[in-house]
């Protein structure tokens, strides 16, 4: 483990919060927008009368099935289109960060991400001009940085490296509990903000995501100095790599290298590399040499006994929350909320979630301190945020048999507040594996567990998007169709849970 830096671990946490800020800012006033445009094309040829001489559209009459079908496959296939392009370029990055410093990297990836902002935001704007459906083109920005997946990969792994391992639980708790907090605030101010100007809202996101970049600054890269030390490049020293050690008998990472073994004693060694031929090497040669390099850390996380099935069970965790997409929407035409309401109650569930959080924080901080070990409450915080999943999702169904509008919207909101509370489910699990794995691993590792993430969202927005549309269309129980599934995912992940507990348990 590197030395501890805190002047790391405050950056990329607040570089998270930062950008949760400014994402959290744009969410409903660009469902609105979208759907705003939509609604106009819509009534020019239905009804012409609905639309006002500023070109407004009263949010009650977009409502209709033929817009929201329209909404749902936009947003659906925006979400497969970028999950598409971080999967691609996940592995990659990770590899390149064995030549460039993480830091540069993330530079890029926050600079792509406000770029492909202001291409929707110009998209929306002109939507005289351009079809609402090039917004799918923002995805294009992401191959310049990788997107969300490689931020968080990144931004995780300095962390992880920079912290000691016994308290990276209560950090990564604390961490996304001040992100849901933010958000939560942060969609309450945008909520308010769309009232007075849709464009307000999204104008201030911009703004903050610009103050990302001085925060970056922060950040040291801690395998960048143990690599580039003065004294290594003055010497010009010649390293020799057998399989995942160099001479002497210290790790190094297989992010590295060119090819990863599977093992301390698998393989011949490589040639002797010198620090200055390292940095020789063509651009084109690096980037080649970052695919397969990348194709080889696939296979390396696959073959790992720890790594693999916690892959498995992010993805169907994730897939599972792929009904968090639709949720405002579902709820704008079940329970004829605007979707500034719509905001307001994505906010209460942030901030259920981040209250959550910090109260698990404070007990482990508890546990620990009268003696409890660390890796036990662990998958004991894997076991709660499950259970609560589950049983929040379960109560979510049921209250589809309440005959009274009032009390099923009631129950329907509690539910949803109590499925939140599981949402620490990812930071435990990132926390517990740590501990298995070995931490020269941990970016390789990380990025996997964002790669399964992204998987899972390429397949959950089109189906949850589709279930939507085919549950708006029947009516009644059909409804909650989108929920029904996302209980059978969450079945689905209790079996996973229960086998990997076990497995760690032995660890």
């Amino acid at each position: 483990m590197f030395r501890f830096n805190h002047s790391t671990a405050w950056g990329c946490g607040a570089v998270l919060i930062l950008v949760s800020l400014g994402q959290a800012m744009w969410k409903a006033p660009l469902l609105r927008m979208v759907e705003l445009n939509l609604c106009r094309s819509y009534y020019e040829t239905q009804d012409p009368k609905v639309i006002s001489p500023n070109g407004d559209v009263d949010e009650r009459f977009c409502k209709v099935l033929p817009v929201q079908k329209e909404l749902a496959t936009i947003f659906a296939y925006n979400i497969l289109f970028t999950a598409l392009i971080e999967l691609l370029t996940a592995f990659p990055y990770a590899t390149l960060c064995g030549r460039f410093n993480r830091r540069t990297v993330l530079l890029v990836n926050v600079g792509s991400a406000a770029a492909g902002l202001c291409h929707t935001m110009c998209i929306c704007y002109f939507y005289q001009i351009f079809s609402t459906r090039l917004i799918w083109a923002q995805c294009i920005y992401r191959l310049f940085g990788g997107g969300e997946s490689v931020l968080l990969s990144l931004t995780n792994a300095l962390i992880a490296e920079t912290i000691p391992a016994a308290n990276l639980s209560k950090a990564l708790f604390s961490l996304n509990a001040a992100r849901l907090f933010v958000n939560a605030a942060s969609q309450t101010l945008g909520a308010r903000l769309m009232q007075k100007s849709i464009w307000l809202p999204m104008s201030v996101g911009i703004s903050i995501y610009s103050l990302v970049f001085p925060v970056l600054f922060l950040i040291i890269d801690p395998r960048h100095q143990k690599y580039k030390s003065p004294s290594e490049v003055a010497t010009k020293v010649t390293v020799t790599v057998p399989s995942a050690t160099i001479a002497g008998g210290e790790e190094t990472d297989p992010l590295l290298d060119s090819s990863i073994s599977s093992g301390p004693s698998s393989g011949p060694s490589r040639p002797a590399i010198s620090v200055e031929q390292r940095h020789n090497e063509s651009p084109l040669y690096m980037v080649w040499n970052s695919f397969t390099s990348a194709f080889l850390a696939v296979i390396h996380v696959c073959r790992n006994p720890i790594a693999a099935p916690t892959l498995v069970l992010f993805f169907w965790n994730e897939l599972g929350h792929g009904v968090n997409t639709i949720i405002p929407q579902w709820a704008s035409c079940t329970f004829s909320w605007t979707l500034a309401d719509t905001n307001y109650f994505l906010a209460a569930q942030r901030a259920i979630a981040a209250i959550t959080l910090v109260v698990l924080t404070l007990i482990i901080h508890w546990l620990q301190a009268i003696g409890k070990p660390a890796a036990r409450l662990d998958l004991g915080l894997v076991i709660f945020c499950q259970s609560a999943t589950l049983l929040g999702m379960f109560c979510t169904i049921a209250s589809s048999l309440y005959t009274s509008a009032r009390w099923r919207n009631v129950q329907y909101v509690c539910a949803v507040l109590l499925y939140m509370m599981g949402w620490g489910m990812n930071g435990a699990l990132q926390s517990t594996v740590t501990r298995a794995i070995d931490p020269d691993h941990i970016t390789l590792v990380y990025t996997g567990l964002n790669v399964a993430e992204r998987l899972a969202t390429m397949t959950s927005g089109p189906v949850f998007a589709a279930l939507l549309a085919e549950g708006l269309e029947r009516g009644g129980v059909w409804e909650y169709l989108p929920y029904w599934v996302s209980l059978g995912f969450f079945l689905i992940v209790s079996v996973l849970t229960v086998r990997l507990v076990r497995m760690l348990a032995k660890v």
